[in-house]
């Protein structure tokens, strides 16, 4: 999948094209310096803006999260505020936790990292959640603690 991000490291905001696979990101071109390149790679993979919401998730690899400490995103900026995120696995279910001042216009997209497993049920903030599909969770504020079970 091919998307352009801009990039918020310095005032010059280059539209950076990025060339995505599950796991992988390529930088097709746009950038103007290293630190940009960087940039759009981490963003890619862990978070990215797409019509005015916010995707977390989508480059996670599930097997990255077969360590017990599972993985975290700490502070990352986003045109839409800083945003924290970390995810553990334990069986067939998935805890995520999300905090910072990112608020999008259109919400949070939280993306399975998880291929051939569909979402059964989710609660967020401790409430069952109807806002979800097969491979997605959708939610609005910060903080926000999910729940999927798979």
């Amino acid at each position: 999948m091919n998307d352009v991000i801009t990039c918020i490291i310095c005032p010059i905001g280059c539209k950076i094209m990025v060339k995505k696979d599950r796991d992988k990101v390529e930088i097709v071109g746009g950038n103007k310096c290293k630190r940009g390149e960087v940039y759009a790679k981490d963003e890619a993979l862990f978070l990215y803006e797409k019509n005015d919401s916010l995707i977390l998730g989508a480059g996670i690899d599930e097997k990255w999260l077969d360590r017990k400490e599972g993985i975290s995103v700490k502070n990352m900026p986003t045109y839409f505020g800083k945003i924290s995120y970390s995810m553990q696995k334990k069986n067939n279910v998935l805890k995520i936790k999300v905090t910072g001042s990112a608020k999008p216009r259109k919400g949070f997209v939280l993306k399975s990292p998880f291929l051939h497993k569909k979402i059964k049920s989710v609660s967020v903030n401790s409430r069952k959640w109807e806002r979800f599909s097969d491979d997605e969770v959708l939610f609005d504020k910060l903080p926000a603690e999910i729940v999927i079970v798979y």
